[in-house]
């Protein structure tokens, strides 16, 4: 958080520059955050199909669009 904090002070995209440090802690741990998703509660399970809607829905609204601004501010931001 505090990354995303001085990124977004400085005036840099805060989000997408976050990304970058938090991709390789995701395939360090995809392992941990796998079996995490398969223990989930229902509601979570739930909410992680939502926010997997969402992604969907913005890789479809920028190819309409045709504007890859979208997907590099609001793919991080739901991430």
């Amino acid at each position: 958080m505090p990354i995303i904090i001085i990124c977004s002070g400085l005036k840099l995209y805060g989000y997408v520059f976050f990304l970058f440090f938090c991709i390789p802690y995701l395939i360090i741990n995809k392992k941990k955050i796998y079996t995490s998703i398969i223990n989930a509660k229902d509601i979570e399970k739930v909410v992680l199909i939502y926010f997997i809607f969402l992604l969907i829905e913005t890789l479809y609204g920028s190819y309409f669009i045709k504007d890859l601004k979208i997907i590099i501010f609001w793919i991080p931001l739901i991430i």
